[in-house]
C-alpha cells in the first residue's frame, strides 16, 4: 500500500499546488523539477514550470519571464542546464529550449525550422551531454509524421533515426541507455476516426549506424513511458499512457528484459493503493524510482517507489513527470 509521508495530504483538497509566485535560487542537487498546470493568479497560458525538494517541501515556480506553455523539462547530466519546450505565439506547436539550473538566462535552443520540423518536443541529453533526443513533428496537409531524431547540441545537427506516420505517433519522451548506445521510446497507434489509441508498444533503436527499430511488444500491450535500469538490464513501463488514455483507465507498471523478454508486472495500482501508476523515472542515485500517481480523483501527485520493496511514498506535491536534478 501506499505510505504517504506525515506531511502528505489525505485527500486532494489539502494537497500542495504551485503559486504564482517566484523564488530565486539555484535548485538543489535531488530537486525535483517539473510542469504542471498554473493556478488562477499565475497569468500563465498551460502549464509553467516548478521545484521542489526530494520531500515534498519548498515548492516554487521558476521561469515565470517566460510566456508560453512550459513541458518536456529535462536535465543535461551535470545538473547544471535544463532543457525543455514552449508553446508560444512564435512557435505555438512547440520549440526547444535551455536555461540555467536556477531557471536564469531562459532562451530558445532550437526550432527545427531548418530541418522541415513542424514543431520539436521532448528532448532528452543523452549521458555524456553532447546531444539531445528529440520528436520532430512534421504536420502538412493530411500528413502527419514524427521522427525520433537526435540532435548534436554544438552544432545544431539534427539526424533523423527512424519516421512514423499517422496511425503511428510518438508522443512521448524517448530514453536514452546508460551507456549511450540505444534509446527507449514507445510508439502510439491511433484509430481510424483519430479519436482513440488501439494500443502502443515499446521499440528500441541504436544510436549509431542505420539498424531498424527493435520493437520489444505488440500494440495490444499498451505499453508506454519506457525508463532503463541503472544497469542497462531492463526496462520500467507503464500501461495505457497517461497522456492519450481515459482517465477511468487502470495503469500499472511492468517490467521486461532489454530485448522485450521476461514481462513481470513490477507494481500494481491496485496493490500500491492509488488508481494510476506510472512515468517511471529512475533517481540518479539509483535508490528511487520516480513515478506519477492518481488517487481517488483525477489529480495526480508526485512519488517515488523503494526499487526492492516496491512500497510506494506519495509527495504532497500535485503534479507529474518529475525530473531529479543530477
Amino acid at each position: 500500500m501506499a505510505t504517504p509521508p506525515s506531511s502528505a495530504p489525505s485527500s486532494d483538497a489539502t494537497a500542495v499546488v504551485p503559486t504564482a509566485g517566484t523564488t530565486a535560487g539555484a535548485i538543489e542537487r535531488g530537486g525535483l523539477l517539473f510542469s504542471w498546470y498554473g493556478d488562477a493568479g499565475s497569468g500563465a497560458n498551460g502549464k509553467v514550470a516548478n521545484v521542489v525538494s526530494r520531500d515534498g517541501s519548498n515548492l516554487r515556480r521558476i521561469m515565470s519571464d517566460v510566456v508560453g506553455d512550459i513541458r518536456a523539462l529535462s536535465w543535461r547530466p551535470d545538473g547544471d542546464l535544463m532543457t525543455f519546450v514552449v508553446r508560444d505565439s512564435a512557435h505555438p506547436d512547440g520549440a526547444i529550449w535551455s536555461a540555467a539550473a536556477d531557471g536564469t538566462g531562459a532562451a530558445l535552443l532550437y526550432d527545427g525550422v531548418a530541418d522541415g520540423c513542424t514543431s520539436v518536443f521532448y528532448p532528452v541529453w543523452s549521458p555524456d551531454g553532447s546531444t539531445l533526443s528529440i520528436v520532430c513533428f512534421v504536420d502538412r496537409d493530411t500528413t502527419h509524421t514524427a521522427d525520433l531524431a537526435v540532435l548534436e547540441v554544438a552544432t545544431r545537427r539534427q539526424t533523423k533515426l527512424v519516421t512514423y506516420r499517422w496511425p503511428d505517433a510518438l508522443d512521448n519522451p524517448a530514453r536514452w541507455s546508460h551507456d549511450g548506445s540505444r534509446i527507449a521510446y514507445d510508439v502510439l497507434h491511433w484509430d481510424p476516426t483519430n479519436t482513440f489509441l488501439e494500443g502502443s508498444r515499446i521499440a528500441t533503436i541504436d544510436v549509431a549506424g542505420s539498424a531498424k527499430p527493435n520493437d520489444l511488444n505488440k500494440l495490444d500491450s499498451f505499453a508506454a513511458s519506457p525508463a532503463w535500469s541503472p544497469d542497462d538490464s531492463f526496462l520500467l513501463y507503464n500501461t495505457y499512457d497517461f497522456g492519450n488514455m481515459t482517465e477511468a483507465t487502470v495503469s500499472d507498471l511492468y517490467s521486461m528484459r532489454a530485448d522485450g523478454s521476461d514481462v513481470q508486472p513490477f507494481a500494481t495500482a491496485a496493490q500500491a493503493g492509488v488508481a494510476r501508476i506510472g512515468h517511471a523515472e529512475w533517481d540518479p542515485t539509483g535508490t528511487r524510482i520516480w513515478v506519477a500517481v492518481r488517487l481517488g480523483s483525477d489529480t495526480y501527485h508526485i512519488g517515488w517507489l523503494d526499487p526492492t520493496t516496491k512500497a510506494l511514498t506519495i509527495l504532497p506535491t500535485i503534479g507529474a513527470g518529475a525530473e531529479p536534478r543530477p
